[in-house]
């Protein structure tokens, strides 16, 4: 995740993220949820917040999805 135009990024808490299902096979569906962690005071300084996906990389190392990105801008 960016912050306020990149004044800062924050990595999802996986520790603190549901782990059900942890495999979604072809033509089904899923939820996933991704936790950030922030202390209160920190958290009402900022003001944007933007979410990035990609690119993907398999293990040998070539690219999925074209290795293109997605980013949503969250809402406050």
């Amino acid at each position: 995740m960016t912050i306020d135009y990149d004044s800062g990024n924050v990595l999802s808490q996986g520790m603190a993220e549901p782990s059900d299902p942890k495999k979604i096979l072809a033509g089904e569906q899923g939820d996933k949820y991704h936790v950030f962690l922030f202390r209160k005071d920190e958290f009402e300084i900022f003001k944007k917040f933007d979410l990035e996906f990609g690119p993907f990389v398999r293990d040998d190392g070539k690219g999925l999805f074209k290795n293109k990105t997605v980013k949503f801008s969250l809402p406050r």
